[in-house]
């Protein structure tokens, strides 16, 4: 069974979500919102305008790593209809240990998330 897929960016939602054109089997595609798995990112409609500011600066910082070969794998439903939780490489570079290290991301799993707001 095939693990990872090959997309092709449609356009950046946030700083951790993305639609893609997923090529699934030869001729086969499917359209679909990709979160990217193991981070949390500000939110665009955040609660203070430290959260908003960093919220765009995030998903500009995507959409400039999602240039080149993206490749999707250990994809999962996410909580969100519509949407899949997946790793995500660009060039063989992970982007969400990317954003992390840019300071525009934090890693997450579960529960609670952490306050943007200072």
């Amino acid at each position: 069974m095939i693990s990872t897929f090959l997309a092709l960016l449609i356009s950046v939602t946030d700083g951790d979500t993305f639609k893609a054109r997923v090529l699934v089997w030869d001729g086969i595609e499917v359209v679909t919102a990709v979160r990217l798995a193991g981070i949390d990112t500000p939110e665009l409609k955040g609660k203070c305008v430290a959260e908003k500011v960093l919220a765009l600066k995030a998903k500009a910082r995507l959409a400039e790593l999602l240039v080149g070969t993206i490749v999707i794998s250990e994809i999962k439903p996410d909580k969100f209809s519509g949407r899949v939780d997946a790793i995500v490489t660009v060039n063989g570079q992970d982007v969400a240990g990317i954003l992390v290290a840019d300071g525009l991301a934090r890693q997450y799993t579960s529960g609670t998330r952490g306050s943007w707001c200072l």
